[in-house]
């Protein structure tokens, strides 16, 4: 997952993790754990036909001008104009976060996303001109009433 590779609705078999929890499904690896993805495409007979029986999870690729305030999640492509520092600060419950952002744009609109805990680290190694694909992402009113991406724990920037 940490090279980027693994993508929405990719399958996976996991194999030797031990259950944690039943209600929600949770599982736990161990060292033996072992997880392997696949395409769908890859995959043929009673494999591919189990396969086709698993809900998909479609979330609609939009243009950045396209992006309202009602986008409760979305995906969108850009490249980086500019790059704020990171930050951290504490939550209420005293744990420890992170937030950053960057400027993006596709063309049609520049819009600042807002990155927060694992996602800021992206932007140590992000450069002006990346290209950036947002999975996941919403939007809220940010700084001076503009609309913002964010990209929180569900999400993330590849």
């Amino acid at each position: 997952m940490e090279s980027g590779k693994l993508e929405r609705n990719d399958l996976l078999e996991i194999t030797s993790a031990t259950v944690k929890s039943v209600s929600p499904l949770e599982l736990s690896s161990t060292i033996i754990t072992q997880i392997t993805s696949f395409k769908e495409s890859d995959l043929a007979g009673d494999l591919a036909k189990r396969a086709g029986n698993i809900p998909r999870k479609e979330v609609a690729v939009k243009k950045l001008s396209e992006l309202s305030l009602t986008d409760a999640e979305f995906d969108a492509f850009g490249r980086v104009l500019k790059v704020w520092d990171e930050k951290e600060f504490t939550r209420q419950d005293g744990k420890k976060g992170k937030v950053a952002s960057m400027l993006v744009s596709d063309g049609t609109r520049q819009l600042r996303v807002v990155l927060w805990d694992k996602n800021a680290d992206l932007l140590q190694r992000a450069k002006i001109g990346d290209a950036v694909k947002i999975e996941s992402g919403y939007c809220k009113q940010g700084l001076n009433n503009d609309i913002e991406a964010q990209v929180g724990w569900k999400g993330r920037v590849v």
